[in-house]
């Protein structure tokens, strides 16, 4: 409790010295965290799952890609020159952290924190 209680009171005191601070909007998407230690390697994935029903209720699970949202590049505006993978994650973007070197199909991965992007297909 008397370490609990400093640490309250310095939050709140960051909280009234910088007021615009906030975090950003979750749009009612679940965030979770999930890990593994593989051998000495910790493995951890963090991700928004994205809520597939429309405001009104509608169920859309099966009609995001290809309908609501078009395969392929993200573009940006107006410009075809700055189309990009779509970053995976319902927020934010989906991030994969390995303590250590990892080979994943067959690839090696240096240890490290990685942003999960993709480009949606029809398959």
């Amino acid at each position: 409790m008397r370490i609990l209680l400093p640490a309250l009171l310095f939050a709140g005191s960051l909280m009234a010295q910088y007021p615009g601070l906030s975090l950003p909007p979750s749009g009612n998407h679940q965030r979770a965290q999930t890990g593994q230690a593989i051998g000495p390697i910790q493995v951890s994935i963090d991700y928004s799952g994205p809520s597939v029903h429309a405001p009104d209720g509608t169920d859309r699970r099966g009609h995001i890609w290809g309908e609501l949202v078009p395969y392929g590049m993200e573009e940006h505006g107006t410009v075809t020159d700055t189309s990009m993978p779509w970053r995976a994650g319902a927020n934010e973007n989906t991030i994969f952290t390995a303590s250590g070197d990892v080979t994943i199909e067959g690839q090696p991965l240096p240890a490290g924190r990685y942003g999960i992007h993709m480009i949606p297909g029809k398959e």
